[in-house]
């Protein structure tokens, strides 16, 4: 899939420089030109910062979740001890 995400990206960035296939061009002497990395490694790490995101997000919830039921067991407890 990588390898088809590159070729779609510089097919693009030949078509926006104006380079004809004719021409023989390498797709390294594209990417120097344009200054970018290849857009594989720009989703790879997008990906990453999302699972990144997603992790962080689940311990949140997680940690969250155990003090609303910590909070909510306390309140019972003090309800039911003062009323034996």
């Amino acid at each position: 899939m990588e390898k088809r995400t590159d070729s779609f990206d510089s097919r693009n960035l030949r078509r926006i420089l104006k380079i004809r296939w004719q021409d023989k061009v390498r797709t390294s002497s594209v990417t120097e030109k344009t200054g970018q990395c290849p857009l594989s490694i720009k989703l790879q790490k997008r990906r990453l910062t999302w699972y990144g995101h997603l992790t962080r997000m689940k311990a949140e919830r997680e940690r969250e979740r155990e003090n609303l039921f910590a909070s909510h067991h306390n309140h019972n407890n003090k309800y039911n001890s003062s009323h034996n």
